[in-house]
């Protein structure tokens, strides 16, 4: 008999010692797909709010944030497609 209780704890440390050493696993084909456009994306918003006057960072480095772009009227941010196309309005 199968004891599921000790297949589950020894899974469970076998993941433990070996997170570290191994890291994330990678990511499968449309893991990378979705990432690529999603990046596509914000460079394509980021250049359309520049060529609108406009000095964003990158998106792309983790500097950039949302705080920069409390100046950009909403109606510009749905036009260029801010946040990778993510919703740019929170709900009341």
């Amino acid at each position: 008999d199968l004891d599921m209780d000790a297949l589950s704890a020894a899974a469970e440390s076998c993941r433990e010692s070996t997170e570290d050493k191994l890291g994330e696993r990678p990511a499968t084909a449309s893991e990378k797909e979705s990432r690529e456009e999603f990046e596509a994306a914000l460079r394509e918003s980021t250049r359309c709010l520049r060529d609108k006057g406009f000095d964003v960072p990158d998106q792309l480095d983790g500097t950039g944030g949302t705080d920069s772009m409390d100046d950009v009227p909403e109606d510009v941010l749905e036009e260029c497609g801010a946040f990778g196309g993510m919703a740019t309005t929170v709900a009341p």
